[in-house]
């Protein structure tokens, strides 16, 4: 279901936060995709499913611990 698809999305994204590594490439599906997009704006769950996703759609983030300084920096 979609609130554990969201919250196993937002354990990986919380973990990113405070890894290492500065940049990383990921591919998954598109509702991944709008999980993040709900996690990085706090969006509702209710919601995410009217996000559109095109087909190789990518995403650039910047994550943070702070939530207030997360950005997605390029649609494409």
């Amino acid at each position: 279901n979609q609130r554990s698809l969201y919250q196993r999305v937002g354990r990986w994204l919380n973990h990113l936060d405070y890894a290492h590594e500065t940049e990383w490439l990921v591919v998954t599906h598109a509702g991944v995709l709008r999980c993040v997009w709900a996690w990085m704006l706090d969006l509702p769950l209710d919601n995410i499913f009217k996000i559109p996703v095109g087909y190789g759609e990518v995403l650039r983030l910047q994550l943070h611990p702070d939530p207030a300084r997360r950005s997605i920096l390029q649609k494409a």
